[in-house]
Protein backbone atom coordinates (compact mmCIF):
# COMPACT_ATOMS: atom_id res chain seq x y z
CA UNK A 1 0.00 0.00 0.00
CA UNK A 2 1.66 3.44 -1.17
CA UNK A 3 1.50 6.12 0.94
CA UNK A 4 -1.51 8.33 0.14
CA UNK A 5 -3.49 5.01 0.31
CA UNK A 6 -2.53 4.61 3.89
CA UNK A 7 -3.29 8.37 4.29
CA UNK A 8 -7.03 7.99 2.89
CA UNK A 9 -7.33 4.95 4.90
CA UNK A 10 -6.32 6.68 8.23
CA UNK A 11 -8.64 9.56 6.97
CA UNK A 12 -11.59 7.40 6.56
CA UNK A 13 -11.29 5.57 10.03
CA UNK A 14 -10.91 8.69 11.72
CA UNK A 15 -14.09 10.24 10.11
CA UNK A 16 -15.77 7.10 10.70
CA UNK A 17 -14.38 7.18 14.54
CA UNK A 18 -16.12 10.79 14.36
CA UNK A 19 -19.21 10.16 13.06
CA UNK A 20 -19.90 7.59 16.56
CA UNK A 21 -19.15 10.33 18.92
CA UNK A 22 -22.13 12.77 18.54
CA UNK A 23 -24.25 9.74 18.82
CA UNK A 24 -22.63 9.26 22.02
CA UNK A 25 -22.22 12.39 23.31
CA UNK A 26 -25.75 13.59 22.35
CA UNK A 27 -27.09 9.93 24.96
CA UNK A 28 -24.61 11.34 27.57
CA UNK A 29 -26.01 14.60 28.12
CA UNK A 30 -28.40 15.05 30.81
CA UNK A 31 -29.25 12.96 34.05
CA UNK A 32 -28.46 9.57 34.80
CA UNK A 33 -29.18 7.19 37.77
CA UNK A 34 -26.50 5.30 38.83
CA UNK A 35 -25.60 2.76 41.47
CA UNK A 36 -22.36 0.80 42.52
CA UNK A 37 -22.44 -3.19 41.58
CA UNK A 38 -21.84 -3.36 45.42
CA UNK A 39 -24.77 -1.67 46.99
CA UNK A 40 -23.04 0.93 48.81
CA UNK A 41 -24.16 4.05 46.64
CA UNK A 42 -26.53 5.13 44.69
CA UNK A 43 -26.64 9.06 42.86
CA UNK A 44 -27.82 11.06 39.83
CA UNK A 45 -25.03 12.63 38.03
CA UNK A 46 -25.67 14.81 35.37
CA UNK A 47 -22.88 15.46 32.28
CA UNK A 48 -22.86 18.70 31.06
CA UNK A 49 -21.99 20.23 26.87
CA UNK A 50 -19.35 22.40 28.52
CA UNK A 51 -17.73 19.00 29.49
CA UNK A 52 -18.52 19.11 33.37
CA UNK A 53 -20.30 16.79 35.25
CA UNK A 54 -21.85 17.16 39.09
CA UNK A 55 -23.57 14.92 41.60
CA UNK A 56 -27.11 16.61 42.36
CA UNK A 57 -28.04 14.08 45.06
CA UNK A 58 -26.78 10.68 46.30
CA UNK A 59 -26.87 8.43 49.22
CA UNK A 60 -23.89 6.22 50.19
CA UNK A 61 -23.39 3.23 52.16
CA UNK A 62 -26.64 1.47 51.54
CA UNK A 63 -28.56 3.70 53.32
CA UNK A 64 -31.86 5.38 52.79
CA UNK A 65 -31.70 9.11 53.13
CA UNK A 66 -30.47 10.83 50.46
CA UNK A 67 -28.84 13.87 50.15
CA UNK A 68 -27.69 16.75 48.30
CA UNK A 69 -23.34 16.22 47.96
CA UNK A 70 -21.92 18.83 45.66
CA UNK A 71 -19.30 16.59 43.59
CA UNK A 72 -18.03 18.43 40.55
CA UNK A 73 -15.71 17.24 37.72
CA UNK A 74 -14.82 16.95 33.83
CA UNK A 75 -15.50 14.39 31.40
CA UNK A 76 -13.87 13.80 28.70
CA UNK A 77 -14.92 11.15 25.54
CA UNK A 78 -11.67 8.29 24.74
CA UNK A 79 -12.54 5.54 21.83
CA UNK A 80 -13.65 3.13 24.78
CA UNK A 81 -15.20 4.96 28.10
CA UNK A 82 -16.20 8.15 28.88
CA UNK A 83 -13.75 9.27 31.92
CA UNK A 84 -14.94 11.32 34.56
CA UNK A 85 -12.21 13.32 36.67
CA UNK A 86 -13.80 14.50 39.75
CA UNK A 87 -12.53 17.74 41.66
CA UNK A 88 -11.38 15.44 44.82
CA UNK A 89 -8.28 13.54 45.73
CA UNK A 90 -8.28 10.06 46.47
CA UNK A 91 -7.69 9.24 50.17
CA UNK A 92 -4.45 9.21 51.38
CA UNK A 93 -2.87 10.60 47.64
CA UNK A 94 -2.03 13.06 45.52
CA UNK A 95 -4.47 11.55 42.62
CA UNK A 96 -7.75 12.96 41.56
CA UNK A 97 -10.88 10.24 41.43
CA UNK A 98 -12.10 9.29 38.74
CA UNK A 99 -15.04 6.96 37.36
CA UNK A 100 -15.80 6.08 33.84
CA UNK A 101 -18.93 4.66 32.22
CA UNK A 102 -18.02 2.26 28.98
CA UNK A 103 -18.99 3.09 25.41
CA UNK A 104 -21.00 2.72 23.61
CA UNK A 105 -23.22 5.35 25.65
CA UNK A 106 -27.05 3.55 25.85
CA UNK A 107 -29.83 5.37 27.84
CA UNK A 108 -31.48 2.25 28.69
CA UNK A 109 -28.20 1.08 30.66
CA UNK A 110 -24.53 1.39 30.84
CA UNK A 111 -21.71 -0.37 32.98
CA UNK A 112 -18.54 1.39 34.49
CA UNK A 113 -15.21 1.40 36.12
CA UNK A 114 -13.82 3.30 38.57
CA UNK A 115 -10.59 4.22 40.67
CA UNK A 116 -11.54 1.82 43.70
CA UNK A 117 -12.50 -1.09 41.75
CA UNK A 118 -13.16 -2.39 37.88
CA UNK A 119 -17.31 -2.47 37.17
CA UNK A 120 -18.03 -0.52 39.71
CA UNK A 121 -20.70 1.31 38.22
CA UNK A 122 -24.52 0.69 36.49
CA UNK A 123 -26.23 3.54 35.16
CA UNK A 124 -29.22 4.61 33.17
CA UNK A 125 -30.41 7.63 31.83
CA UNK A 126 -33.29 9.43 33.82
CA UNK A 127 -35.95 10.34 30.51
CA UNK A 128 -37.37 13.24 31.60
CA UNK A 129 -41.13 13.76 30.04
Amino acid sequence: MDESSKWQLISRLLAWLASLMPNDRKALLGSWFVESTSGDYIGSWTFHPDYSVTITACSTEGTDTWHHQEGKGRWEMTDTRVRITWDGLQPGSRERCWDSLLRPITPKGVRGDSWMKVDRWRARKIVTP
